[in-house]
């Protein structure tokens, strides 16, 4: 390469590159890479077709004799279709074999019913509600009133309710004489101070 360099320079011969072409143009200069492709036929640089698209080589897709194998298909075709082999078989079902595709039908049906149900209840912002309000939207009284309400009611609502926790000083105790035991002890420590 060097060589070549230093005979470029002794006779005098300018070469011309794609970046004189470029300091020569400016603006209006514009890089041709197909210039350079190296093709069995150099009419071919510039087609439109391009070899590769998305990934997928093009000759791939390309099929010279693709009208006579369409028209053998066509052949193909309307000789099942004559000989019966696209006939519905719907007329060959027995009564079990109907009811057993109508029951089919109607859970679908529901099983569609249900998702659409879903779908629009799902969407619902909604805060849960305490029992008072509960109760109030119901119309049910408290339990101290409701023994003195003229007639009974029929309303069957079962709310949970908390359980009274242990006071601190029996929380660990397991039965009523050990309770005793302790509060004694309480207080014979409280007395000593």
């Amino acid at each position: 390469v060097y060589g070549a360099v230093v005979s470029r320079r002794v006779t005098g011969s300018v070469v011309s590159t794609q970046s004189t072409g470029e300091l020569e143009l400016g603006d209006d200069y514009i890089l041709d890479l197909k210039k350079h492709y190296d093709l069995p036929n150099p009419e071919d640089r510039y087609d439109d077709i391009p070899e590769v698209w998305e990934g997928h080589n093009i000759a791939d897709f390309v099929d010279p004799d693709i009208l006579t194998k369409l028209e053998e298909l066509e052949k193909e075709e309307a000789m099942l279709e004559e000989a019966g082999v696209y006939e519905s078989e719907e007329e060959n079902l027995t009564e079990e074999q109907m009811e057993i595709r109508e029951k089919a039908g109607l859970i679908r049906k529901e099983k569609a019913v249900i998702r659409h149900q879903h779908r629009l209840n799902k969407h619902r912002n909604r805060t849960p509600m305490s029992e008072r309000v509960i109760r109030k939207k119901q119309g049910i009284k408290r339990a101290r009133s409701l023994s003195s309400a003229p007639e009974p009611m029929d309303v069957d609502v079962k709310f949970k309710t908390k359980k009274a926790k242990p006071s601190r000083d029996v929380s660990g105790l397991r039965d009523e004489k050990q309770i005793k035991i302790a509060k004694v002890l309480k207080k014979a420590i409280s007395d000593k101070r």
